[in-house]
């Protein structure tokens, strides 16, 4: 499973989220979890880390690469490389709970590999959760929490 957002916040609604995800996590050998969020904004970032801590996901955490993007709005979900969520919901209580958002569920592996090539090219350039250093001016000021 891949699953790419701008950030991950514990509250109603993103709990359920994170739950379904470790109880497939549990049920399937060798299940490959990875997630791409912002550390752009140093509040989110560490409200992030530590949400996908309490739900034991922070391993498959990366930091989408800064350089060339401020902000990860590619938000999805691919699921088994043959359906992929495509949608503006961030992971957070007020846009699961309090926002009109929008989104779409494709079944179809042509375009499920496109945004899968473009996960694992965001992958491979991102940074691990641990490497990234937050005392940097872009990332201290400015929070959108």
């Amino acid at each position: 499973m891949r699953l790419q957002q701008q950030y991950i916040l514990a509250g109603k609604g993103i709990k359920d989220l994170l739950e379904i995800i470790a109880e497939r996590r549990a049920k399937i050998t060798g299940f490959d979890l990875r997630i791409i969020t912002s550390a752009t904004f140093a509040k989110s970032w560490e409200a992030t880390k530590q949400t996908l801590a309490s739900a034991k996901m922070d391993g498959a955490l990366k930091a989408l690469n800064p350089g060339p993007f401020t902000h990860c709005h590619n938000k999805g979900v691919i699921v088994d490389d043959t359906a992929v969520v495509i949608s503006s919901t961030n992971w957070s209580e007020n846009s699961v709970l309090r926002a009109r958002e929008a989104g779409v569920l494709v079944r179809s592996k042509k375009v499920t590999a496109y945004y899968r090539q473009v996960f694992d090219l965001d992958w491979k350039e991102g940074s691990k959760a641990a490497d990234v250093d937050t005392s940097a001016a872009l990332l201290s000021g400015g929070d959108m929490l």
